[in-house]
């Protein structure tokens, strides 16, 4: 019964983010005597002419004065000094803020509130990792009238963004340049100047500023080994450990924010790593150490950008005041790695304040996230190799000319680990047709880019969404409740998390589900609850909308392609085995050749887990017609015959492939000697893959 009591206190806690009885004044929260006494039945009375306050909790009792942070804690106070003008307690203890009076109303500091309400260590939310979503999802929680306990790994917040040194931001805007991703990412949008390289510095005072902003959250940092604490399916705190000494903090929410999905994982949640939901092992895009360079000339740099277009082509490059985006083809095709498992992409550079510039450029492949010596050793290599890319780049860039490292990051940039399954999977062809969920919780569009995963390849993008939504029911995890996840680890495939990896994305989701979290101790219901019934998301997503968060208007899914086979298209994009680029352009009417062919069924067999087996022997017993170039229905037809080692006797092959119906989809008739279009050649080899 205890248990219940404490419970449906805590839940009328949460209500007080919605009472008109709770003000903000200098970004401090407030509540008003009466409503004390409403909400959670603390007495507490007002000698006026002292300003003295007599808060009483149970057998706790607390005085408190008006313009005063001392508090006097259970202990009798002379009743002759109560009703003395002028008198001044010195207590035995402080407070952060003092309590005031305004309008006839007396207004105590909600922080004294939270501790007298919760016991020691206890919290309404407990967020895990002060990666910039995490510190989101804490502040937004804050705002909402929450105590909030922050947990961060490192000295100082702000994650990737400060230690790890990536401080060219991917943006997501629609398709008139409207900003996408709003509230607290804006806030830090607008704190850089609204320039999409930043000052690491700045970042890190403005995240440690949002933070400190916020007397309700409890942030600790260096904080490591931090483990789930369970009942049964429910997850109800954390531990962590220090020096042998094990900590416990409870809360009724935990949001986990850590970048491997750490606490979903511990606590038993499903996950697959990697590339995994698409049948290959051991598989992750490359990782990046970001490093620091001195001694680049700015304007000279802009002189390299431009005959780098002129002499190559390449469009996708530029220079503004603060970013320089350019050289992939210099990188790619001609820069030699002294260690085999590295190679050098396109630069993508960032301008600091003290003119020193960042460079995210280099490519570690082969690196687990989740294995320290596997990241111990990409960093210690990727120091060596960057050593190596300077001396190239002096040698191809002017502006390199007196070019020297400076330094390198704390952190590897390791874009996936883990994805953990949720009540939803996102996928990239849901991105491409700009879906909007009904459970909509934030917004995107950045292009769904696909990096290296071995040096034999160099990513590519797979397309360029016009405006997507992020469905609240992928921050659930399944089978733990009153548990979030966030980040570039919530549950989104593989293929999608190219584009819903980003940190503005991110911070947006982060916001919303800080929301979500308050809304859902304040209504008694579980996130999964929420989940499962859209009419509590809507409220949510009302919440979310008037604190600042864009969720779009309602639309129908656009068809990224005009196909008749989008059906087809769809599967392989969500495969990861075909891209548009940056222009979402397919090539659908161009002719097929038979070497993409071959690599489009190989892939299909090994990623649908047709064939994961016979992956090696069937592409092998492909490649041998990769000297034919087009693909003529008669080929394809025999290559498809000699997949499944079919016998063909006195019926010649494309006859037989004609009688199994490998063309029956196919708009047109197609006889032995036409050239299939790409789009047919993408719907014969879905249809084989869906009947094989």
């Amino acid at each position: 019964m205890k248990k219940i009591i404490l419970s449906l206190m805590c839940a009328i806690l949460l209500m007080i983010s919605f009472s008109s009885a709770i003000i903000t004044k200098d970004d401090v929260k407030y509540v008003s005597i009466p409503e004390m006494k409403d909400l959670w039945g603390i007495n507490a009375n007002l000698m006026e002419r002292s300003g003295l306050i007599e808060v009483k909790n149970g057998t706790e009792c607390y005085y408190l004065q008006i313009d005063n942070t001392r508090l006097v804690s259970n202990m009798k106070l002379n009743p002759f000094f109560m009703n003395i003008e002028g008198f001044k307690i010195k207590g035995n203890g402080r407070i952060q803020n003092a309590p005031f009076n305004e309008n006839n109303e007396t207004y105590i500091p909600l922080e004294f509130v939270y501790n007298l309400i919760h016991k020691e260590n206890e919290y309404d939310i407990i967020v895990v990792s002060s990666e910039p979503e995490g510190i989101a999802a804490a502040v937004s929680a804050a705002r909402q009238g929450a105590k909030v306990l922050l947990l961060g790994n490192e000295s100082t917040p702000g994650g990737l963004l400060v230690h790890g040194m990536l401080n060219t931001l991917d943006m997501n805007r629609d398709k008139n340049g409207n900003l996408l991703t709003q509230g607290i990412f804006e806030e830090f949008y607008n704190e850089i100047g609204r320039t999409e390289s930043f000052d690491i510095k700045r970042a890190e005072k403005f995240f440690t500023n949002l933070i400190n902003n916020e007397p309700a959250i409890t942030y600790k940092a260096n904080q490591h080994n931090v483990e789930p604490i369970l009942e049964g399916n429910k997850i109800v705190g954390v531990t962590v450990t220090e020096n042998d000494v094990k900590t416990e903090y409870h809360s009724k929410i935990v949001i986990d924010a850590t970048p491997d999905g750490d606490i979903c994982y511990l606590a038993g949640v499903p996950h697959y790593t990697g590339l995994e939901d698409m049948n290959i092992k051991d598989a992750y895009m490359a990782v990046t150490l970001v490093f620091s360079v001195s001694g680049v000339d700015w304007s000279e740099l802009a002189k390299d950008v431009n005959r780098y277009r002129n002499e190559t082509g390449d469009i996708n490059c530029g220079i503004n005041e603060s970013s320089a985006w350019a050289f992939g083809k210099w990188c790619y095709d001609k820069y030699k790695p002294v260690f085999n498992n590295m190679k050098l992409r396109g630069l993508n550079i960032g301008k600091q304040e003290d003119g020193t510039i960042l460079i995210n450029a280099l490519q570690a492949l082969g690196i687990n996230g989740l294995d320290k010596n596997s990241i111990n050793s990409a960093k210690n290599y990727s120091r060596k190799e960057i050593e190596n890319v300077i001396k190239y780049l002096r040698t191809i860039l002017p502006s390199f000319s007196n070019a020297y490292l400076a330094g390198t990051a704390d952190e590897l940039y390791i874009r996936e680990t883990r994805h953990i399954q949720g009540e939803y999977v996102v996928s990239a062809s849901e991105l491409l047709s700009s879906t909007y969920f009904e459970d909509a919780i934030a917004a995107g569009s950045y292009p769904i880019d696909i990096q290296s995963i071995s040096v034999n390849d160099n990513g590519f993008v797979i397309g360029v969404p016009t405006c997507y939504t992020v469905p609240y029911r992928a921050t659930v995890p399944l089978n733990v409740e009153n548990l979030y996840i966030i980040g570039k680890s919530a549950s989104y495939s593989s293929v999608a998390a190219g584009s819903l990896r980003v940190v503005p994305v991110g911070m947006s989701v982060g916001e919303s589900i800080g929301i979500a979290a308050v809304y859902a101790i304040s209504n008694n219901v579980t996130p999964r609850q929420i989940a499962k019934d859209f009419n509590l998301v809507h409220e949510v997503q009302k919440i979310a909308k008037e604190k600042g968060v864009y969720i779009p208007p309602y639309k129908m899914p656009e068809k990224f392609s005009s196909s008749e086979y989008f059906e087809a298209i769809s599967s392989l994009v969500d495969y990861g085995i075909i891209g548009g680029g940056y222009k979402n352009d397919f090539e659908e009417k161009s002719e097929a050749q038979v070497a993409k062919f071959i690599r489009i069924v190989s892939e299909i067999l090994l990623r649908s887990g047709k064939e994961t087996q016979k992956y090696a022997e069937i592409k092998e017993k492909l490649m041998k017609y990769n000297d034919i170039e087009k693909l003529t229905g008669e080929v394809v037809a025999y290559m498809l015959l000699e997949i499944k080692d079919e016998e063909m006797g006195v019926v010649d092959g494309f006859t037989l492939a004609q009688q199994k119906g490998y063309f029956s989809t196919i708009k047109r008739p197609i006889y032995r000697n036409d050239t299939l279009t790409n789009e047919e050649m993408y719907e014969i080899a879905y249809r084989f893959m869906m009947n094989y």
